[in-house]
């Protein structure tokens, strides 16, 4: 089956990015950032996140699965940073258009100054492009996150395109996020491979038709991935094997 892939969509966190470094770093730049703007200390704000995230996980769950996403991301950033707001002791901006872009802007700054990138991830990608693969991302995170994590890396270049869930405008959680970006980009499913550290969002690739392969330091007990990968830089070598 992966001797038919011609596009390689790529999630980000878990694949290309070590979720786990980039939440101290998110933590600390946003401190930096929040305080001269709003009040406070930026360790206060380094705390409010940590709290406010562990109590909104679940709102991500409820997300509408059939378009809607932007509309529900822009609740959310506002309730994140008034939420922070209220922990820290300052006023969040009063008019909701200001506080939205006030949230956003934040985020964006912070996202675009943090260093993750999973070792080998780099190289890997670029293997692929040498290979021929085209290269997309495949991701809950939006395109212009995806945009800037590609950058720091050095090979933003190298992908048609970055597929955030903002551009087509549906969460990441069922097929319909993969319906969605294979029609945007023109793929057929037969001709597509999704990367991705859920088993789950795997499962959903493959619901729409196209290939997947897992990575996870541990094969689940059952999964339907075409493979599973310790790491991204398994994946040129994988898919090597395939065209011989």
């Amino acid at each position: 089956m992966l001797s038919h892939v011609e596009a390689i969509f790529l999630d980000d966190g878990g694949t290309v990015s070590d979720n786990d470094r980039r939440a101290p770093q998110y933590r600390a730049i946003l401190g930096e950032y929040l305080a001269p703007r709003l009040g406070g200390q930026p360790s206060q704000w380094s705390d409010a996140n940590a709290a406010v995230i562990a109590g909104s996980m679940d709102a991500f769950e409820e997300f509408p699965l059939d378009g809607g996403y932007l509309a529900a991301r822009r609740i959310h950033i506002t309730s994140w940073l008034r939420d922070m707001c209220y922990l820290v002791g300052v006023d969040a901006p009063t008019d909701e258009d200001e506080c939205a872009d006030l949230a956003i802007a934040t985020h964006r700054y912070v996202w675009a100054r943090i260093e993750c990138e999973i070792s080998g991830a780099a190289d890997a990608i670029r293997q692929l492009n040498e290979m021929g693969y085209q290269l997309y991302m495949g991701s809950g995170t939006e395109s212009i996150d995806l945009d800037a994590t590609l950058r720091g890396m050095g090979v933003r270049e190298l992908f048609t395109e970055t597929y955030g869930t903002d551009l087509i405008d549906t969460w990441k959680g069922s097929r319909l996020y993969y319906d969605g970006v294979l029609a945007d980009a023109g793929i057929s499913p037969e001709n597509a491979l999704f990367i991705d550290d859920s088993n789950r969002c795997v499962s959903w690739a493959v619901e729409a038709g196209a290939a997947a392969a897992l990575i996870s330091a541990e094969r689940p007990e059952s999964t339907e991935a075409t493979g599973v990968l310790g790491s991204l830089a398994e994946l040129p070598e994988l898919l090597a094997t395939h065209r011989d």
